[in-house]
């Protein structure tokens, strides 16, 4: 695992660049989940996909912040790995429409794709906890 300090911060460092877009966008769903739900609510469907995307990116930012903690102290317990795999589908799938809301600018989409990458490098980092 992450034995150096200097890893360990630059793992942190990389994780917060990496998630301040979905953090943001998991923010602007906790606020906008009750509209859409009135919205659902009074026959405009089209908001169904912000209490999902809300929903699944709290699980999936759960289950990176507990392959991150992991990744700082190998002592710590986890949740079972079929959930935490759970947990990571369902933050991937949550995070598939935000590209497409920042059609129009090329950083803010690389930034939601880059989420994609620090979770399978600390996949690549926690495998040991998989391979069991």
């Amino acid at each position: 695992m992450v034995n150096s300090t200097f890893f360990k911060t630059i793992l942190v460092i990389e994780f917060a660049f990496a998630f301040w877009l979905p953090v943001v966008a998991l923010g602007m769903g906790l606020f906008g989940t009750p509209i859409a739900l009135v919205n659902i609510f009074s026959g405009l469907f089209e908001w169904y996909f912000v209490p999902l995307m809300t929903i699944g990116g709290a699980f999936g930012f759960w289950g990176v912040c507990q392959l991150l903690a992991k990744s700082l102290d190998t002592e710590i317990k986890l949740a079972a790995k079929s959930r935490l795999v759970i947990y990571l589908v369902c933050g991937a799938f949550a995070l598939l429409p935000v590209p497409f809301l920042f059609l129009d600018s090329v950083a803010l989409t690389i930034f939601a794709v880059v989420p994609y990458f620090v979770t399978v490098h600390l996949i690549y980092i926690n495998r040991g906890y998989f391979a069991n």
